[in-house]
């Protein structure tokens, strides 16, 4: 006892995050004495090389051995259709024609297609498997990033903590195997973590605001969601953290030269800035309570199907608003519910949403993750555990970007995250919350939920001490 005693008193308490991760790692520590330690951090080190060798090794085996009926379908076979006109006639289309023919589009963005088509090698499996296994390779680098990153921000056993649940978590083995934007989206988020990291720890360093302002707007290129990070987060700043706009501006005109000449492109080709169609599309989707069609079971995952006013939403974007206004007039509670709560819950459940169900975003032939049993082990736990972890990750980013508004507590790398995360979240109550689309953030929401039980052992510690 006198030693648990002593020991306590050895331990320096701290508010801050950046003390707080010193601290962390000296109550999971019985002493405060070098060996002591060293001990605890070599241990740390040792979980961590084996987690991460874990995790690539599923990863490998998943994408070598999981068979996916027809992978290139629907969205994937749009990116094909993308990448194959890309690479065989330097056009940017999805037209089948011959190249005489081909007529541009805007309507998906450029950076899955162009990454493709980098490996295309003809209309067969040659020209996707180069690119499920690319995109496991970069997964498994961006997550070894940010297992060293988690270590250097927030301490040794909150990397050991969020490493565990990234590494083995099934969603992101199970993206790597399809033809489409989640796996290198998700890639791509890590990065812009990692670049806001080394910002804030360099504010002044030109060099790093520049390749901040290419990782956000190459995340933005490979899925839109992200074009209006940079306003949001503008906003937050001009709104309380004024003395923060001269460090972020040159990062926000890089991200604007590169992302309007894309948006030069598409105006020289279809006379607009982008398709209309693909907002008509997102706010349409993203309108019917629960995915179904006047609440429709049969209608489920597919409402459009049962909907006789379908083509009239397609006249344009006003037309689109004018006909779900009149819907939410005739069921108000049922769409306030729906706008409020309801995409948030299928924007972070489990289940694919029109897909195969679990984690599976198209039905698959025979998967690892279905019969190998230290891959099924990890699946039912985090099945379990992706309730609890996205409402405590999600609902602590809203109360940790609250707070530094309200307190104008200075803007940290637990802040950026945090503000992904309900810029996320608040971008699919607008549009469709398909559960695929809310799975690259869900490394995020889990980096957010390590932190809570990280300050909440730190809160309990420091009750049981005073």
């Amino acid at each position: 006892m006198n030693i648990f005693h002593k020991t306590l008193n050895n331990i320096t308490l701290v508010p801050t995050l950046q003390r707080g991760n010193a601290y962390f790692d000296a109550l999971v520590s019985r002493s405060k004495t070098p060996n002591n330690i060293d001990e605890s951090k070599l241990i740390a080190i040792l979980l961590l090389i084996v987690i991460i060798a874990y995790g690539m090794l599923a990863r490998w085996t998943v994408v070598e051995h999981t068979i996916v009926d027809h992978p290139i379908r629907a969205d994937a076979l749009q990116y094909f259709l993308y990448a194959k006109n890309l690479a065989t006639f330097s056009t940017y289309s999805r037209d089948r024609t011959s190249e005489d023919g081909l007529q541009k589009d805007a309507f998906a963005p450029p950076g899955f297609p162009f990454f493709a088509s980098l490996f295309y090698q003809g209309d067969n499996m040659n020209s996707v498997t180069p690119v499920l296994k690319t995109q496991t390779v970069l997964q498994c680098i961006t997550f070894l990033i940010l297992t060293i990153l988690c270590w250097w921000l927030f301490g040794a056993w909150a990397s050991v903590a969020i490493s565990l649940l990234i590494w083995t978590h099934p969603a992101f083995m199970s993206i790597n195997t399809y033809y489409l934007t989640e796996s290198i989206f998700t890639s791509s988020l890590v990065i812009v973590i990692a670049l806001f990291s080394l910002v804030l720890k360099n504010p002044s360093s030109r060099s790093l605001l520049i390749l901040l302002g290419i990782s956000v707007a190459i995340s933005a290129l490979i899925r839109p969601t992200m074009e209006f990070y940079f306003l949001f987060l503008l906003l937050l700043i001009l709104l309380r953290f004024r003395y923060y706009f001269q460090h972020i501006l040159l990062a926000i005109v890089v991200f604007i030269l590169i992302v309007f000449s894309w948006k030069l492109r598409n105006y020289f080709a279809i006379g607009s800035f982008s398709d209309p169609k693909l907002m008509i599309s997102s706010l349409y989707h993203g309108s019917f309570p629960n995915f179904m069609y006047n609440n429709l079971p049969e209608s489920y995952g597919f409402p459009y199907r049962f909907d006789p006013m379908v083509n009239q939403y397609y006249e344009g974007v006003g037309k689109t608003l004018q006909l779900i206004w009149q819907r939410v007039i005739e069921q108000p509670l049922q769409y306030i519910y729906w706008y409020l709560a309801g995409k948030q819950l299928y924007l972070w459940q489990w289940d694919i949403l029109a897909g195969a169900g679990d984690v599976f975003i198209y039905p698959v032939i025979s998967s690892p993750i279905k019969y190998q049993a230290d891959l099924q082990f990890w699946n039912n736990l985090h099945h379990i555990l992706n309730a609890p972890i996205m409402l405590i990750g999600v609902l602590y980013s809203y109360f940790i970007v609250a707070k530094n508004m309200i307190k104008k507590i200075p803007i940290d790398i637990k802040f950026i995250i945090a503000s992904l995360i309900v810029y996320a979240s608040l971008f699919h109550v607008i549009v469709a919350p398909f559960p695929r689309y809310g799975i690259p953030f869900k490394v995020l929401v889990i980096i957010i939920f390590v932190l809570f039980i990280q300050s909440a052992i730190v809160q309990i510690k420091t009750k049981i001490m005073n």
